[in-house]
């Protein structure tokens, strides 16, 4: 984390001068703020966050939002409406342009994001460690009892005991606007599921057992600051229903077994990155883990032409080349069939089928072919097969 001290706000002497621009902008109406110009407001948060250090965390609509919902807050103690700087002495608003610059700066912060897990049967006494950043928990009295309640809509709402949680830890900037945080989490959350996606490609026919679950179901969603006690969400969160994401629960299963299974394999370094590997099996992860990503988009679209597109994004992203771009489908389809492929006669046909299908991947993407006949569709069965079966190849290499 960043340190939030007099000296590192002397380094970015921007930030408090947009902070001031933003209150010399503002107008109390009684209810709400406005801005008397908001393009020069957005155009100076751009200016600003071009110019940070640390922009990576920080998009535009998060120091807006910010800083808008800072003033409303300040605003709400005012008797009367008007600029702020003619309902506030000099002083106060010397005071709350240092604190809105200071409470800016302690981000990126660290949260704690507990989603709940509808339909999952497991018998877990201990949670179940995943990596050094995700698990899967049940909420006890004791950890219930420590977190702070959250009003959503004038209900308090808190984990439910007993039930079962997938927690994992983030680093950024949430809780401004409840879209953007809705947005990130579920972003990380398709991340983690498409990496336990892959317990299905390493375990081939294990105990491992397939719930039913209805994916377009809201899920309770909670956000807790590990460094503000006071900045805490909840909301509903919800993924496209497909009938394929059916596989991404487990049940009838032990907390042992699994946890069991996640030491034995490599599933784990999905999540993190260990400071030891060298810069080739940092890429061998990155690799792997974006692959994931894009298979998982197209698991849950439900427009085939659109699930095969990802497919092809996603095999080009494990095994394609940024460097050189030329003979693209010549160069996938050796990979792809030397790779996966149990014998010479098998590597042929893979080779020329996958070759067929990138071609038709180009007729979709560059001719305006709208969308797969219904004897293309087989494409898309071979072209997800065939990238299931290279992940799980590749997942096998992974260092640990």
């Amino acid at each position: 984390m960043r340190k939030t001290g007099s000296s590192h706000i002397e380094t970015l002497p921007e930030l408090k001068e947009l902070t001031r621009e933003y209150i010399d902008l503002a107008y109390y109406d009684g209810r709400d703020v406005q801005f008397k110009e908001p393009v020069r407001v957005v155009k100076s948060a751009e200016k600003i966050l071009k110019s940070l250090p640390s922009k990576k965390y920080f998009e535009l609509p998060d120091i807006y939002f910010f800083i808008y919902g800072e003033l409303v807050s300040i605003s709400s103690t005012l008797s009367s409406s008007g600029k702020l700087t003619e309902l506030l002495t000099q002083e106060k608003i010397a005071e709350h342009q240092d604190k809105i610059t200071k409470k800016l700066l302690s981000y990126p912060r660290e949260y704690q994001v507990f989603i709940l897990l509808p339909m999952v049967h497991i018998s877990l006494d201990q949670p179940l460690i995943i990596s050094d950043t995700v698990s899967i928990i049940k909420a006890d009295a004791t950890l219930v009892s420590r977190l702070p309640i959250i009003k959503w809509r004038a209900v308090p709402l808190r984990l439910c005991e007993g039930a079962l949680y997938l927690r994992f830890k983030i680093k950024g900037f949430f809780g401004i606007t409840m879209s953007s945080s809705q947005e990130k989490v579920k972003s990380e959350y398709k991340r983690i599921l498409a990496s336990l996606i892959a317990t299905n490609f390493l375990v081939k026919g294990s105990e491992i057992g397939i719930g039913q679950a209805n994916m377009s179901m809201p899920i309770r969603t909670f956000i807790y600051c590990l460094n503000d006690d006071s900045e805490a969400l909840s909301f509903e969160l919800s993924l496209p229903e497909s009938n394929l994401l059916q596989q991404l629960y487990c049940s009838n299963i032990s907390g042992d077994s699994l946890r069991s299974y996640f030491t034995a394999t490599n599933l784990s370094t999905l999540f993190h990155s260990n400071p030891h590997l060298q810069p080739d099996e940092r890429s061998q992860i990155d690799r792997v883990r974006t692959s994931l990503e894009w298979y998982f988009e197209g698991l849950i679209s439900e427009n085939q032409t659109f699930s095969f597109i990802l497919f092809c994004t996603a095999v080009e992203a494990l095994l394609g080349s940024e460097k050189d771009q030329s003979n693209i489908t010549q160069r996938l389809s050796d990979r792809i069939s030397f790779l996966i492929a149990r014998s010479v006669m098998e590597r042929e046909a893979i080779r020329k089928d996958f070759s067929d299908a990138y071609d038709l991947r180009s007729d979709i993407i560059h001719r305006g072919k709208s969308k797969l006949s219904r004897k293309e569709v087989k494409w898309l069965f071979f072209v997800r097969h065939s990238l299931e079966e290279a992940i799980r190849k590749e997942m096998l290499l992974l260092p640990r």
